[in-house]
């Protein structure tokens, strides 16, 4: 209740003892007709005006599935949106499955594999994903190497991890890549791709990457949303004014067995590299997918996760690997190029780097 402004009421008379009316100045008593007439009281002031109260904003809509070996989750602002939202997502990562997939026989990247060293007509999702690869193998000098195909299969893993942990693998001789034969993949982006002879194309996490980015803006594009697509660890902002989101969203980042530590981010892309979440045994020893592409090896573990924040998903995700290909000299290759990281040893020690975006901050 508002209470009442303005001055005080007017105090009434006081009555007498008897509680009858005072003598008139005559000696008689007042009468109701010929009592003084007492003034009106003031009328109350009317009550300020009261802002309506403001319902708290409805949680994002959610849809939860697999695609391409991994969890998906979709958080989409409006909540009305997530079905067609989760249509379109679901649609788009089925094509670029279809595309891009070293694991089935019938992907336009598996042909292309059969066919290393000729031109072979292929989807443009699957072209622009080799664009988007070969810019990773450049930014690190090709570290992130996406030839390496026939390393990671002489290793036993020639198909879904699922199935690879599942049965023995007796022999795992490493192979090493062909030195630089990334920069003998050839790609014409309308569709047309060749695969150096002598190496195979593996798009592996930059692939998962390149399709958070791809449904991100697609979604966000067509049905003018705000959204946040998690594949697998590789997280992508879709905005529907092409910056930034007004609120921006809470995001989980895991480490070496802690609590995840949520991040705020409004805009861009996150990805974590992760040894353990794809390890597998092989030759009577743990294997594991990022290879030193000079030897064909797992690299040896110094970072349990490494967790990056960049422009685009495919940016963040390059980082984050080559954050632990470059093991204890990642740290002067990220502040180099100014990204923020959050990297956890093995022992679950962590170090920020840059400025990372702790819940209490935006990015």
């Amino acid at each position: 209740m508002i209470p009442a402004t303005g001055g005080p009421r007017q105090a009434a008379p006081r009555p007498s003892a008897d509680n009858s009316p005072e003598p008139a100045a005559n000696g008689t008593r007042p009468t109701p007709n010929n009592r003084a007439a007492e003034p009106p009281p003031e009328p109350e002031p009317p009550p300020k005006p009261q802002a309506p109260a403001q319902p708290d904003p409805p949680e994002p809509g959610t849809a939860r599935w697999r695609a391409l070996g991994s969890w998906v989750q979709l958080a989409v602002d409006p909540h009305t949106a997530v079905g067609p939202a989760r249509g379109i997502a679901a649609r788009l990562l089925d094509s670029i499955e279809t595309a891009c997939s070293r694991f089935r026989p019938d992907s336009d990247l598996s042909r292309a594999n059969r066919n290393a060293g000729s031109w072979v007509s292929v989807s443009p999702l699957l072209a622009q994903a080799v664009v988007s690869a070969l810019a990773a193998a450049g930014d690190t000098d090709g570290l992130v190497d996406p030839t390496l195909a026939l390393s990671l299969e002489s290793l036993g893993y020639d198909r879904d991890l699922d199935r690879v942990r599942s049965q023995e693998i007796v022999t795992a001789v490493p192979r090493p890549a062909l030195p630089g034969g990334w920069r003998s993949l050839s790609v014409d982006a309308e569709g047309a791709l060749r695969v150096p002879a002598g190496t195979g194309l593996d798009l592996g996490a930059i692939g998962k990457a390149f399709a958070v980015d791809l449904v991100a803006a697609r979604v966000a594009s067509q049905l003018d949303v705000d959204l946040v697509i998690d594949i697998g660890g590789d997280v992508a902002i879709g905005t529907r004014n092409g910056t930034r989101t007004p609120v921006p969203w809470l995001l989980p980042v895991e480490g070496n067995g802690l609590s995840p530590e949520l991040v705020r981010l409004s805009r861009g892309g996150l990805a974590t590299s992760c040894v353990e979440r794809n390890t597998w045994y092989g030759g009577g020893r743990p294997l594991h997918h990022l290879l030193d592409p000079f030897t064909g090896e797992p690299v040896r573990r110094i970072w349990h996760t490494a967790a990056v924040v960049a422009p685009t998903c495919v940016a963040a995700n390059t980082a984050s690997a080559a954050a632990i290909l470059l093991g204890d000299r990642a740290h002067a290759w990220l502040a180099a190029r100014g990204l923020p990281a959050r990297l956890v040893d093995r022992d679950g020690r962590v170090r920020y780097l840059g400025n990372w975006p702790a819940q209490e901050a935006d990015v």
